[in-house]
């Protein structure tokens, strides 16, 4: 059914009148009536939805509708039809107190601004979000809209290297050794050339010094003749 929002927001369908959002007052609307629920539409766009009323001249109001409207009279809050048996959870109505114990009727307006978040957000996270905010005393709205933001886990960032973790110094100093086996023992007298070892070695080593020994030998007895 074609039909016409008047200044309310409002809608009449089959004798009810059903809220739709403030900035479509005065606009040509669509209205579909199911059994269990009532659509508004604008254009191709789905701009409100009721749970069907059966009843005669009753009003349907969705409180969302007109939060765009408690900035410029935010005594609404209190006063106005479209809030009066709006169900919050509990944290709003200590957040609103604290608000404006501490910043009088400013505290209110910011409360206002908070209630604004639900056009983006579900009750059920902003509740949540409020409830940080309280144990952590910032409460102002764009401290609220931080904590409606996703968080990230830092251990899980694109900044954390997938690298294999290092080992620890002395297990990468084995490893190496591993790698790297022992060089042969060096001589002190003959740089560059190994030492071998063994019992045949050892008694070669014996018959050189032996013969060494008698060389000397040899060359000292002419001179110690003609010494005598």
């Amino acid at each position: 059914m074609l039909t016409r929002a008047c200044s309310l927001s409002l809608v009449r369908f089959d004798t009810n009148d059903y809220s739709v959002p403030t900035p479509y007052a005065h606009h040509d609307l669509l209205v579909k009536g199911y059994v269990d629920r009532v659509e508004v539409c604008c254009a191709d766009q789905v701009i409100a939805q009721h749970q069907r009323c059966w009843g005669r001249e009753e009003y349907c109001l969705e409180p969302l509708h007109y939060l765009a409207l408690l900035e410029r009279k935010p005594g609404a809050l209190d006063y106005g039809r479209p809030f009066a048996d709006w169900d919050l959870p509990e944290c709003f109505a200590v957040l609103r107190a604290r608000l404006e114990h501490e910043f009088g009727g400013e505290g209110t307006r910011e409360y206002i601004r908070v209630l604004k978040l639900l056009t983006d957000h579900s009750l059920a996270d902003l509740a949540r979000a409020i409830e940080r905010s309280l144990r952590c005393n910032a409460l102002i709205r764009d401290a609220i809209a931080q904590f409606l933001m996703p968080q990230e886990d830092w251990r899980h960032g694109p900044w954390i290297s997938r690298a294999q973790p290092v080992d620890s110094p002395r297990s990468m100093l084995g490893g190496l050794t591993a790698a790297c086996p022992p060089a042969a023992h060096r001589s002190p007298t003959s740089p560059g050339h190994p030492i071998s070892t063994g019992p045949g070695v050892a008694a070669r080593a014996r018959k050189r010094h032996a013969g060494q020994n008698r060389r000397q030998t040899s060359s000292l007895t002419p001179a110690v003749g003609r010494a005598i």
